[in-house]
């Protein structure tokens, strides 16, 4: 995802709209994504591998709110 972080700042420069992530969101890399300019996270194995679904969920809710 470091590789792409960069395209993502640059794209959100010039573009209002939705910029979705797929693949290697983790409660981490969310936070990454989300100051990059991301706006849709695809985190289904994060989500769906945790021992704790809920805990994981909220997780990637607060990366969000801390923009």
């Amino acid at each position: 995802i470091s590789s792409v972080l960069p395209k993502m700042r640059l794209l959100r420069k010039v573009y209002a709209g939705d910029i979705a992530v797929d693949g290697g969101i983790t409660e981490a890399t969310a936070k990454l994504a989300i100051k990059a300019g991301a706006n849709i996270l695809d985190a289904g194995t994060y989500i769906f591998k945790a021992p704790d679904l809920k805990s994981a969920v909220q997780k990637l809710r607060e990366a969000e709110c801390k923009r």
